[in-house]
């Protein structure tokens, strides 16, 4: 069996562990809840997101969603969770220090109800969990690596290995000052990325892997940087400014393939149709692939979207290897 195959069918199994116990299908309903907030319905459309999480400001430096591109863990999922749990209670320039529990919300949602996790990280282990076990491990984990990179200060009880809660900095980052730099809600002028509730309520934020969330961003933000462009020619990277600005790496950048295979990229090769205009642009043979961001793929509940992508896959690796 290719390598390429192996890892297919790991993560085929791996998404097909959160339909075990219907586990897409309630966490997909306590993001619905939260989006609706027990206590409000702000029902926002989009989520902010401010571009310091995505873009460095300086050359040389690691925005922090680079830092959280690791091959296991959901710290990068977390913490836009908790963005988007900010922004569904408060509004723009609001402060939304966390009350939510971290689990056993006694009918109200706690943190682990919004989490969706396979089962792999117990099948790693000989010691029994149950997957209620392995969603507060990772999210444990995730607080502990996102606290590591300034992004959430944890509140511990007793010990280091009980944690009470926490609350969430900016996604700048906490900062260097003994007050630390806490989560406000983007007003008008701070956001840069707009990204539709969808990529919650339907599921995206945890079938998608970290590569592929940071790939995405990376291009949402050259969305709205070079709005204009974008419309017209879509938008690309040279992998200087790519690793340099984003943090992204080659092998990260790939995701942009599976992205489109899911409709949440557009690629475009030189031939452009709009309203019965074809366009064809000449791309010099050193200039990156041009990309446009699309939305409409949102909107699909994302397991059986990427399951039907996965079998595609796997069906062309077969005819390559017949």
């Amino acid at each position: 069996m290719s390598r390429r195959r192996e890892l297919l069918e790991r993560r085929k199994r791996r998404v097909e562990d959160l339909l075990e116990g219907e586990l897409d299908a309630g966490v997909r309903e306590a993001l619905r809840r939260v989006h609706q907030d027990e206590r409000g319905a702000r029902k926002p459309a989009t989520v902010t997101l401010r571009n310091a999480f995505v873009h460095a400001p300086s050359a040389g430096g690691q925005p922090p969603s680079s830092r959280l591109l690791l091959p296991r863990g959901i710290a990068l999922r977390f913490y836009l969770l908790t963005v988007f749990e900010a922004q569904c209670r408060k509004g723009p320039g609001a402060s939304a220090a966390v009350s939510r529990p971290l689990t056993h919300g006694q009918g109200a949602v706690s943190w682990v109800d919004m989490i969706a996790v396979d089962a792999e990280g117990r099948r790693r282990t000989k010691e029994y969990r149950t997957a209620l076990d392995n969603r507060i491990r990772q999210m444990k984990g995730a607080l502990t690596t996102l606290e590591q990179n300034g992004l959430v200060d944890v509140h511990r009880v007793a010990s280091t290995r009980q944690y009470a809660g926490f609350d969430v900095m900016r996604e700048s980052g906490r900062g260097d000052l003994p007050t630390p730099n806490t989560y406000t809600v983007p007003k008008a002028n701070e956001g840069a990325l707009h990204i539709p509730s969808e990529f919650w309520l339907s599921g995206w934020i945890h079938v998608l892997q970290p590569s592929e969330i940071a790939t995405w961003l990376m291009f949402r933000h050259l969305a709205y940087m070079y709005f204009s462009h974008h419309a017209r020619d879509g938008v690309y990277i040279y992998g200087d400014d790519r690793e340099t600005k984003y943090g992204i790496k080659r092998d990260a950048y790939e995701a942009h393939a599976i992205l489109t295979d899911l409709g949440l990229l557009e690629r475009l090769d030189g031939i452009t149709v709009n309203d019965k205009t074809i366009t064809i642009r000449v791309r010099d043979k050193y200039e990156p692939h041009h990309f446009r961001v699309t939305d409409a793929g949102l909107d699909a509940p994302a397991v059986p979207r990427i399951l039907a992508i996965l079998d595609e896959r796997l069906a062309r690796e077969g005819r390559r290897s017949a």
